[in-house]
C-alpha cells in the first residue's frame, strides 16, 4: 500500500510507516503543495497524511478515489 505525506515529518514516523510494509512518498516540496500539485500527488495514493494546512476537499479527493482509503493529519 502507498502512503503519500504532503510535506516533510519527522523521521521516526516515516520509518515506522515504513517498517510497516507502506511504501512511503514524502512531497519533496517544503511548502504547502497548489491544488493542482496536490491533486496530482495523491493520484495511486492509497493513504495520505497530510498537515492542518492542506486543504482537502472534494475535488482534491475525487482525484485519487479509485484507490484511495484513508486521509490523515
Amino acid at each position: 500500500m502507498k502512503v503519500v505525506i504532503t510535506r516533510k515529518i519527522p523521521p521516526p514516523a516515516e520509518e515506522m510507516l515504513s517498517r510497516a510494509g507502506f511504501e512511503v512518498v514524502v512531497s519533496p516540496k517544503p511548502r504547502v503543495l497548489s491544488r493542482d500539485e496536490l491533486k496530482n500527488f495523491i493520484v495511486g495514493a492509497d493513504g495520505v497524511l497530510c498537515l492542518f494546512t492542506d486543504k482537502i476537499d472534494g475535488h482534491i479527493i475525487a482525484a485519487a478515489v479509485v484507490q484511495l482509503k484513508l486521509i490523515a493529519n
